[in-house]
């Protein structure tokens, strides 16, 4: 890479950067130009030198997320001693996540972006948090806890349980404080995994 390559990837991280935190204290609705530029110390005309348009900036911090949750539910930082506890403890870690940084949630599950531009495409293959589950998931099978057949059809039920139930928290459709939340899904994980051999 060269040095001019590296000045421009490092310019559009202070942006991707401010953008990321007024997402994460405020919300989608309040990234301008105006204030992300400000945040990162620039003229706001400056970010159209690297954007497209405040969307085309948007879907640069989507990696970051991504970023996030899969250094929380990593397995090898995981403390459960077994792939079942550590699967548990991954739901756990990414729930609490969301369920603390609510705008965070709205933006990556609930916002319009239009299509991603191709530069962030890859990173955006396969769906959040499913992809952080595979080694999990792999070392179940290893265990003896779950077969390598369930790992597709367990890795769409939790994701599903666990999103689903993070959309009603962080909508105020259920009055439930931070640990109910984790029970909940504890206890959905639970019936999930006992119903493997119904797959």
């Amino acid at each position: 890479m060269t040095n001019k390559e590296l000045q421009r990837q490092r310019m559009m991280e202070y942006f991707i950067n401010a953008a990321v935190e007024i997402i994460d204290n405020e919300g989608v609705a309040a990234v301008s130009a105006r204030k992300v530029a400000e945040l990162a110390g620039y003229s706001y005309a400056t970010i159209y030198n690297y954007f497209r348009d405040i969307n085309h900036l948007l879907w640069h911090c989507v990696p970051e997320y991504f970023n996030r949750l899969t250094s929380l539910v990593r397995a090898d930082v995981l403390p459960g001693p077994t792939g079942a506890r550590k699967l548990r403890q991954a739901c756990r870690a990414y729930t609490k996540f969301f369920a603390e940084h609510p705008y965070s949630f709205q933006f990556m599950f609930m916002t319009d972006l239009g299509d991603a531009p191709p530069e962030v495409a890859d990173a955006l293959s396969q769906p959040l948090f499913l992809n952080s589950l595979t080694t999990v998931l792999t070392q179940c099978v290893a265990e003896g806890t779950i077969r390598v057949e369930d790992i597709p059809s367990l890795s769409i039920l939790i994701g599903f349980t666990v999103n689903g139930a993070l959309l009603f928290h962080v909508n105020r459709r259920m009055d439930t404080t931070m640990e109910q939340l984790l029970d909940q899904v504890d206890l959905a994980l639970d019936s999930i995994l006992k119903g493997v051999d119904r797959l």
